[in-house]
């Protein structure tokens, strides 16, 4: 006989600033992560990731975001999780909420400027440019039975 758990049922809404580590259960991959800062860009620098045979070797690159919008820079910190790992769970698990110039409360998928093959514990987002002058700018994260906003300002 299976003896299966709900998981629909949300046990409690959490709340996270920058800073803050966040305790995330995924299978083989458990770990603390914290969101270290997050910033915005026109553009950006960094380092792509290159595989050959059997030999991986890093090169320079660059993005521009596209006209009205900016590119939200989520810098992480963590033990076991790389960019890939962390990238993955924002584009399943997550969705921004801003207050736009009228007052209103959106709230946007993930869309990444970049989403694999790059160096470093950070994920680049692209969001509307009115988003860096919002006076709410939070994730929203839902996996499995958790609810969880992480505030950035």
């Amino acid at each position: 006989k299976l003896k299966l758990v709900d998981m629909s049922e949300v046990l409690k809404e959490e709340e996270y600033k920058v800073g803050d580590n966040v305790k995330i259960n995924m299978a083989n991959k458990d770990d603390e992560i914290s969101l270290d800062s997050y910033t915005f860009a026109d553009s950006f620098n960094y380092s792509l990731r290159r595989c050959a045979v059997s030999q991986c070797y890093s090169e320079p690159a660059s993005y521009t975001a596209s006209i009205d919008n900016k590119v939200l820079i989520l810098d992480f910190a963590s033990n076991v999780w790389e960019s890939t790992d962390f990238v993955d769970f924002l584009g399943k698990c997550t969705t921004i909420l801003y207050k736009d110039t009228e007052g209103i409360e959106r709230d946007l998928k993930i869309n990444f400027a970049i989403k694999n093959n790059y160096l470093g514990k950070v994920a680049y987002i692209n969001v509307p440019s009115e988003v860096e002058e919002s006076e709410i700018l939070q994730l929203k994260i839902k996996y499995r039975n958790r609810k969880m906003k992480y505030i950035l300002k």
